[in-house]
């Protein structure tokens, strides 16, 4: 996967979520909601994914995996179709996690207009 940290060249990123919440916040996290992010309750956390699939999706998958737990995966995406937007709203139990957005071809999600951004309990910690 490379070093930790968002690779623009590839579109690979990985993200320990709750533990770079509270690192920017200077504390634990508390709860923000706002229209582009699901409102959960105190032991759990919003996760929002907004993706924007490129010209080729098929090649494009994700996963949220846990740190601790053993590495147990909470959430993962793939087969989309080109050119589409993604949004998925979910509550995560409060955790340290990695987000990792993967490309099988290795070319990144540039093949034409991808993007995609994370945001945890309203802050986005993922903007590409």
């Amino acid at each position: 996967l490379g070093a930790p940290g968002k690779d623009k060249e590839f579109g690979n990123g990985l993200v320990q979520a709750y533990a770079a919440l509270e690192y920017l916040n200077g504390g634990p996290i508390k709860s923000a909601a706002s229209p582009t992010t699901k409102t959960c309750g105190d032991d759990m956390l919003s996760f929002n994914l907004k993706l924007l699939t490129d010209n080729n999706a098929s090649e494009t998958t994700w996963e949220l995996r846990s740190i601790v737990d053993n590495g147990e995966t909470y959430l993962v995406g793939s087969d989309y179709e080109n050119g589409t937007d993604i949004i998925v709203r979910e509550c995560i139990p409060k955790n340290c996690y990695v987000f990792t957005m993967y490309d099988s071809e290795g070319n990144g999600i540039t093949q034409g207009e991808g993007s995609y951004s994370v945001i945890v309990d309203g802050e986005k910690l993922v903007d590409d």
